[in-house]
């Protein structure tokens, strides 16, 4: 079994990437082959935990794909869904659209997009994991089960 991460950014020091890189380590700690697969990977990421997604290699039904979803991508949710492995996602928020409505048409549709990837997900996805309560709801009100 074979423990990968999805992220479509991968960036030190914010919240997602911190978690992508801890949670690489414990899994590294715990003795199971591991790596970080994005989109974009920031330049002071440590060498050798993460790789551009187009080298994610072929997995098998034991293997665990772990996706941290807080914005859209419809690439990531491709992988996603032509996978045959067991998928866990990490809901850290997408920041509701009306909120930029008025000031960015750029964030108003991404943050649309990624809540539309978020519903399309649902019958995806294995497991999913908030990082909150609030968040948690956010998940529930989609569609997700408890």
């Amino acid at each position: 079994m074979k423990i990968y991460q999805l992220v479509p950014a991968l960036t030190y020091g914010d919240a997602i990437g911190n978690d992508a890189v801890a949670l690489h380590k414990l899994i590294m700690e715990m003795g199971y082959e591991t790596k970080i697969y994005a989109q974009g990977i920031g330049p002071r990421i440590p060498q050798g935990i993460a790789e551009e997604y187009t080298k994610l290699p072929k997995l098998s039904e034991q293997d665990i794909l772990i996706y941290h979803m807080a914005t859209s991508s419809e690439i990531m949710v491709e992988i996603l869904q032509s996978v045959n492995c067991k998928k866990v996602m990490i809901y850290h928020n997408i920041t509701p659209p009306h909120f930029f409505e008025p000031y960015n048409w750029g964030a108003f549709n991404a943050t649309k997009q990624g809540l539309e990837e978020l519903k399309k997900l649902k019958n995806t996805i294995n497991y999913c994991m908030a990082d909150s309560s609030y968040n948690k709801q956010d998940l529930l009100q989609i569609g997700y089960s408890e």
